[in-house]
């Protein structure tokens, strides 16, 4: 940190750190251990930061809000005020959120607060692992601090135990049911009138926000998780309103979990699991992430499982294999038909703090694969690719999948002499070319019967080319 000898004898004592980060926006805020006037100086430049916003009278929590930012950009800052710097350097830098798909990295921690060498070899580990490459996205999962009754309490266990984080990458927490600190919500800038996309929620207990092609949906499951409250009502309408390629939700209690809170026996899990997962999962939801128990828990890719772990069907489980594309294969979430768009991941990730789970437990059925250990976990986003992995405190990744989001196929039409050659990608093995001789309703599509040849790249039929107008369109076969 530089600091500079006009300041006086004012000193930093949290942060800085980052907020609300768009493809436009950020927040930048700190706390000073006596009152001043705030300035942040800002640029794409760590030489010369020609750019600065400024507030004037004096405070001790500063929170200065950075606009007209460039997407997709890195930017340098430093904090201060008008009588000089407190913060500044090459650390403190962020990149904007891009507009439309990118590359995407996602940390999510559960369960982190407990302040002391579990949550900080996990934070170790994440940043040897993630050395070279920017964190986008930071979530917390719930019980983030602990027993904390004091601020200096929960500045250890939170700010104090990720600085170099908080100000490179904006934090988007949700709220555990340990997280009962009065200045809980005071220390966080989080969306409640769409400042990030999204439909207001009108608070910052739940929210959602995009970042590139993502929809990420923050729930408060220490709250009403009814059909009839407030944020099952604020749900329906936020999901109805999303056009991003992925949707992931976040909170702290786990729909399913077999670890040191079971989610056959916890009123509140089994409320999400009947009220809130049906809702997400008829959205398309990808990827659920979770706390409160202790331990990491990793599902197959499941639809329409809201009961009991003895009500599990085969048929809920959409994809039995690893999800590992080195072991069988990725998750593919379909295009079309009966199963277009359905499938999820859930994850318990609460292991950050303090791995713990009784015994002759983690057998839940819904789950591939379950550990107690300390770990984080890692999500790359990259088109219509997710790639997850469980990373352990010794930095090795111990759990891994990928789900891939089929693109629906191009038919591709062309003449040659006395027939038309229809050809479509490759990699889509399981289809087949239909025709019609009208679009009137009802449409009658008829199969084309003749096998498709496979040509280097793609699949091709040929067909006669008739003197009456033909439709073709290109149809998965029924499972």
């Amino acid at each position: 940190m530089a600091t500079t000898a006009g300041v006086g004898a004012a000193q930093i004592v949290r942060g800085p750190y980052l907020q609300l980060k768009t493809a436009s926006n950020v927040v930048v805020r700190w706390r000073t251990d006596v009152p001043t006037d705030s300035r942040v100086q800002f640029g794409t430049n760590a030489a010369t930061l020609a750019q600065s916003v400024q507030l004037s009278g004096t405070r001790t929590n500063h929170e200065m809000r950075l606009t007209d930012l460039t997407p997709y950009t890195a930017y340098f800052y430093s904090v201060g005020s008008s009588a000089g710097e407190l913060a500044s350097g090459f650390d403190y830098r962020f990149v904007t959120a891009p507009l439309g798909s990118k590359s995407i990295r996602i940390w999510a921690i559960g369960d982190s607060g407990t302040a002391d060498a579990g949550p900080a070899s996990v934070r170790n580990a994440y940043t040897n692992f993630s050395a070279s490459r920017y964190t986008d996205v930071w979530l917390m999962l719930g019980d983030n601090a602990y027993s904390a009754s004091t601020d200096a309490q929960f500045d250890r266990a939170v700010f104090g135990m990720f600085p170099e984080m908080f100000r490179q990458t904006a934090l988007w927490p949700e709220r555990g049911n340990d997280d009962f600190f009065f200045g809980y919500y005071d220390a966080f800038t989080l969306p409640q009138n769409g400042e990030a996309g999204g439909v207001p929620s009108g608070n910052e207990y739940y929210f959602s926000f995009n970042y590139g092609n993502i929809h990420f949906v923050g729930l408060d499951s220490t709250g009403d998780v009814s059909t009839n409250g407030a944020m099952y009502d604020w749900l329906e309408r936020d999901l109805a309103a999303n056009t991003n390629q992925w949707l992931i939700g976040y909170w702290h209690h786990p729909p399913y979990s077999d670890g040191s809170h079971k989610s056959d026996l916890d009123p509140t899990q089994i409320a999400l699991r009947q009220n809130f997962v049906p809702l997400l999962e008829a959205h398309g939801a990808d990827l659920v992430l979770c706390g409160h128990s202790h331990s990491y828990e990793r599902s197959y890719l499941l639809h329409g499982h809201y009961g009991f772990s003895t009500n599990l069907q085969p048929a809920m489980i959409l994809d039995n294999g690893s999800g590992r594309e080195d072991q069988g294969g990725a998750y593919i979430k379909r295009s079309d038909g009966s199963l277009a768009n359905k499938g999820t991941v859930y994850v318990v990730a609460g292991n950050a703090g303090r791995p713990i789970a009784p015994p002759d437990s983690l057998h839940h059925p819904a789950m591939f694969i379950s550990f107690v250990e300390y770990g984080s976990v890692i999500a790359d986003v990259n088109g219509n690719r997710l790639d997850a992995a469980e990373l352990r405190n010794d930095g090795v990744v111990r759990d891994y999948f990928t789900i891939i989001k089929e693109v629906p196929p191009t038919l591709s039409i062309a003449r040659t002499g006395t027939n038309v050659i229809l050809s479509w990608p490759l990699s889509y093995t399981n289809y087949f070319v239909h025709s019609a001789t009208n679009l009137g309703l009802p449409v009658s599509w008829e199969p084309i019967t003749r096998s498709a040849t496979n040509s280097v790249d793609h699949w091709s039929v040929g067909v006669p080319a008739s003197g009456s107008q033909r439709f073709f369109r290109l149809e998965r076969a029924a499972p």
